[in-house]
């Protein structure tokens, strides 16, 4: 997302079971996904989750 003008989300608290595939397949209904950074530790999982430009309008409808 270098100065793609996107939007970056981080999620935390994913447990182990959760992997790159589960989070594509939920936020890409929210809008275009561009990518996806996963990060595990021991027992817990976060993720970033990159958004494109253009799908800005449906993801903030979303959350409001």
């Amino acid at each position: 997302m270098e100065g793609g003008g996107g939007v970056k989300l981080h999620v935390g608290g994913l447990g182990e079971s959760v992997g790159r595939y589960d989070l594509l397949k939920i936020f890409s209904s929210m809008g275009s996904v561009d990518a996806v950074e996963f990060v595990s530790t021991k027992g817990r999982s976060i993720a970033y989750i990159d958004f494109s430009e253009k799908s800005l309008p449906k993801l903030f409808s979303t959350v409001s």
